[in-house]
């Protein structure tokens, strides 16, 4: 019988090494292209945060500025107060006249914020009011109040008296607008420091900053001290400019802002160690691949070769180079570990974006301009109707409900405030459909102090003041709230009822699924935000349920955990 050798392709030591090179060169490369990729995408992405807050908050500032406007020139030429101020004999009056009108002072901040501050000269008089809290030191209040004093005397506050101006005290700039009516005169006063400390907490680099300047280009202040430096004017190597005029706006001021572009220092780091990992990586395996062609491969072929020596019609032990399928499998757990990496960071992205977009939900939840417009429509026909007693009825509730609303920016608050607010938006509604719903509540005793997201109670109560109205047939809603016990827990159980025509079963279906509710149009969207919020707040440690009674009317129950 001829003898059959099995040939086996070899190669040397210098070969493998060779194609481990080889490997290793575009594995690095494409690890560096990507490293580079995200860092520049990363960068694009904070360039674009960054816009869309300035412009974000050029718009509010440019709402609160005009509130500002139209409460000077309204105080100065309509307030019958300032009349009883300037003129009235009696002490006590003007004292009490005064103090109203810091009063509508202090409302109106609410609105624009307590930085604005508010000044009062009564010229015939020589008197000079302090209309508002002072944020500023007493020295610098007596500095301001001279400049203001030789502007009325110079007449100059009756020159370009509708445009915010700046005035200088001790190196601090501040921006003022005043209304001179007469020989009255009402100023409001801000410093370029309050202005800009509402993006305090952006976050541009370790080298980033940001600069106030005025509409010639002049720095009135900034996040670091940059007056006695000249700034640049286009983006560099380091830092990346981006600017907002006023022109859009009609600010009176504009922003630079400097982005540090090497921000990014522990991405820089990271991608480095990926790409070591890999050459480090890839080294081990050389490594591994000389000790198995010293310590296994070779005794094996030299066991294989005896045993060829001792029986030469043998084939039972075929033994293969194991080097190559230990790449193989090193090389897909490497791979299933860069897929489980991808998957954690799109995971961590994605509930990053849902997270925004559940707050800007919520944002936009507590903005609702029909509902604004229906309570101005209203008042306009009570006086009209010269209802006159339910305007002030009607002006109150409204206001208590849109300063809730303002103030609103917890997680939780007490379900005493919650009601409260229910309360009110009910009143205002009453106004509106008269004796068409009624609504009690009870509550377990020691449960108004308990702790409940905002507005969960009132988004359920407004859609069904708003889907089960109707002037043929009384409403009755009703809520209750107790305490319960699960697992050794304290829950709160709110279960809010109504007589109306229930859910629809389709509806009903898909509140009870936890699917997305809100359309396209954005019909819905306050429930589906709620739940969302929810599933936020709580993850699953909560039970909401939605079902129709029997005899017609629908019932929602929410069971969160107890807090104080």
């Amino acid at each position: 019988m001829s003898r059959k050798q099995r040939r086996q392709s070899s190669h040397s030591l210098e070969h493998y090494i060779k194609v481990l090179i080889t490997l290793s060169i575009p594995i690095i490369a494409i690890n560096i292209i990507v490293s580079i990729f995200s860092i520049v995408t990363t960068r694009q992405q904070n360039l674009a945060y960054i816009t869309n807050t300035i412009n974000l908050y050029q718009k509010e500032t440019a709402t609160k500025v005009s509130a500002v406007e139209h409460f000077v020139r309204w105080t100065a030429v309509h307030e019958p107060l300032l009349e009883t101020i300037g003129e009235d004999s009696d002490y006590l009056k003007r004292i009490n006249a005064l103090n109203t009108l810091r009063t509508r002072i202090r409302d109106n901040q609410y609105s624009t914020g307590k930085e604005f501050q508010y000044f009062l000269y009564l010229e015939e008089q020589d008197t000079f009011y302090n209309g508002s809290a002072m944020t500023i030191s007493y020295p610098d209040y007596l500095l301001a109040k001279k400049q203001f004093l030789a502007m009325v005397q110079s007449k100059a506050t009756l020159r370009n008296s509708d445009e915010w101006k700046i005035m200088k005290i001790k190196d601090v700039s501040y921006f003022y607008y005043l209304t001179t009516y007469h020989n009255t005169t009402f100023i409001s006063l801000i410093s370029a420091e309050a202005m800009l400390e509402p993006l305090a907490n952006i976050t541009l680099g370790s080298r980033g900053y940001m600069v106030l300047t005025d509409r010639e280009g002049n720095q009135l202040t900034g996040t670091t001290d940059t007056r006695t430096s000249q700034l640049p004017e286009t983006s560099n190597l380091f830092l990346t400019h981006l600017v907002f005029p006023n022109e859009t706006t009609n600010l009176p001021f504009e922003l630079n802002i400097f982005v540090d572009n090497w921000s990014f220092e522990r991405l820089i780091v990271i991608q480095v160690v990926v790409v070591l990992m890999a050459f480090f990586i890839a080294l081990t395996l050389f490594v591994f691949l000389i000790y198995m062609q010293r310590k296994v491969i070779r005794p094996i072929q030299n066991f294989s070769k005896n045993l060829s020596n001792i029986n030469e019609n043998s084939n039972l032990l075929d033994l293969q180079d194991s080097n190559i399928i230990e790449l193989e499998q090193a090389n897909q757990q490497f791979k299933n570990l860069m897929r489980e990496v991808v998957k954690l960071k799109i995971t961590l992205y994605e509930q990053e974006l849902e997270k925004k977009r559940i707050q800007i939900g919520f944002l936009q939840q507590q903005i609702r301009p029909h509902f604004y417009l229906n309570c101005l429509t209203t008042i306009y026909s009570m006086a009209q109707t010269k209802h006159y007693k339910e305007i002030e009825s009607m002006a109150l509730f409204t206001s208590r409900y849109l300063r809730y609303l303002f103030q609103t920016d917890t997680d939780y608050i007490k379900l005493e405030y919650e009601l409260n607010h229910i309360s009110d938006y009910l009143d205002i509604q009453t106004l509106r459909y008269g004796a068409a719903f009624t609504y009690e509540s009870k509550v377990e005793t020691g449960l108004l102090e308990a702790a409940i997201p905002p507005l969960v109670l009132m988004t359920f109560v407004e859609n069904t003041i708003k889907h089960c109205v109707s002037l043929s047939e009384m409403l009755r809603i009703h809520l209750d709230v107790s305490k319960l016990v699960k697992n050794d827990r304290e829950y709160v159980k709110l279960v809010l009822s109504d007589t109306g025509p229930g859910f629809d079963p389709g509806i009903l279906k898909v509140l009870n699924s936890r699917l997305p509710l809100a359309s396209e149009e954005g019909r819905h969207i306050g429930i589906s935000n709620t739940i969302k919020r929810l599933y936020f707040l709580y993850e699953d440690d909560f039970e909401l349920h939605f079902s129709n009674m029997e005899g017609g009317g629908a019932v929602i129950e929410l069971v969160i955990p107890y807090a104080t």
